[in-house]
């Protein structure tokens, strides 16, 4: 095997983007990816195109390259043991592992080597080189970094996962698999308990199941609420928690990202997964509340959120305590609306926040509920 320069001069070239959001948004032969959040594609010298990120320094080597595809004439691991050998004549093996065999969840087998090696050229780098069969054709590629970033190798892991290839007849086709009837699928928030372990049977923690009418699913809460939620982005940042689910009966099934199947029963509002029971959630649409909440513990009654059931609201302190991260936490007053767990405030200053938010039918009262939830922190009346 000839492998190519293992970094060449570059110039910029653009990519195109896709709305289906389980389908990779970029190609480059017959791979299929979704690009590197910070990462755009590039050509070589010799015409081919790899991925390095936006911010790479000067004098600093970053990069993933594709070999061109090959005819299978022996067995994938022969090939890839003798391919392994060719990189060793390039640069020196400071230190690797054995040929690692993954199933990939998209259908195909993986052969993969992770090393450090050094180059006269390019110093001490870290380098992964590896290979898979696609019907007749060998698919290979490698990852090389001398920057020494978590960031770099964080993004190479991304690639790696959402990695498909065009024709190939072991990608699983998930809208067939999962078909969502015509009258649509679920739609709406589940919350239960699950528990921790068999040693300690009597610690649990909350989790969450939000189902979308497109049939697709996620098991977390989205800190802003599900209006506006962007499935796509999400199952690029966090595939081990985005999937698919189809019905049958009274069976829901889902499908996660990252190959884990979970079967659910359902009879009514209440869904048993594992043995676990998850409750469905008011959605509260239009919803208008009136009183006090507060998080619990006698150090925080200073930090309240009031509604007035004219749709206007008021704040001392109160977002700090619900994760509320960006630069201006100001307490503050204005307007605000429920809809598909989401509370939307729209402050007199200018600032629009969104949180997750739910209510428990059990704590349901009208227009004044004795426990609120806004993101995963409950908030109680002030009685």
């Amino acid at each position: 095997m000839k492998s190519g320069p293992i970094l060449l001069l570059l110039v910029l070239v653009c990519g195109a983007s896709s709305q289906d959001a389980w389908k990779p948004d970029t190609q480059i032969g017959d791979f299929q990816f979704n690009m590197p959040n910070g990462w755009q594609k590039v050509q070589g010298r010799n015409g081919g195109t790899l991925l390095v990120p936006t911010n790479l320094q000067s004098g600093s080597t970053a990069a993933i390259d594709f070999l061109p595809p090959q005819g299978l004439t022996t067995d994938l691991r022969s090939w890839f043991s003798a391919s392994w050998a060719e990189w060793q004549r390039q640069f020196k093996v400071q230190q690797a592992g054995a040929i690692q065999t993954q199933h990939h969840p998209n259908g195909f087998d993986l052969l993969s080597i992770d090393a450090r090696v050094s180059h006269p050229q390019f110093g001490y780098c870290e380098f992964v080189f590896a290979a898979t069969r696609v019907g007749r054709k060998i698919e290979a590629y490698y990852f090389i970094s001398n920057a020494g970033y978590y960031s770099y190798r964080n993004a190479f892991d991304d690639f790696q996962h959402s990695l498909q290839f065009a024709n190939n007849p072991a990608t699983p086709h998930r809208d067939q698999q999962n078909p969502v009837p015509a009258g649509g699928g679920l739609n709406g928030m589940f919350v239960g308990y699950r528990m921790r372990s068999t040693i300690r049977p009597d610690e649990s923690h909350i989790e969450y199941l939000v189902f979308f009418p497109d049939g697709n699913a996620i098991r977390y809460l989205p800190e802003a609420g599900i209006d506006n939620f962007n499935f796509r982005s999400a199952l690029r940042d966090s595939r081990d928690y985005c999937g698919r689910y189809h019905l049958s009966g009274g069976q829901v099934t889902i499908d996660w990202a990252n190959n884990d199947t979970e079967t659910a029963s359902r009879s009514g509002d209440t869904l048993k997964v594992r043995g676990d029971s998850y409750f469905a959630v008011l959605t509260d649409n239009g919803l208008k509340l009136n009183g006090t909440y507060r998080r619990e513990g006698a150090d925080l009654a200073r930090y309240f959120i009031r509604f007035a059931p004219d749709g206007r609201f008021a704040e001392n302190g109160i977002l700090p305590l619900l994760a509320y991260s960006r630069q201006n936490t100001s307490p503050g007053s204005g307007t605000y609306s429920i809809g598909n767990n989401t509370l939307h405030l729209n402050y007199s200053d200018g600032r629009k926040i969104a949180f997750s938010f739910f209510i428990f039918a059990q704590d349901e009262a009208g227009e004044h509920p004795g426990m609120i939830h806004l993101n995963t922190y409950a908030l109680l009346a002030n009685r």
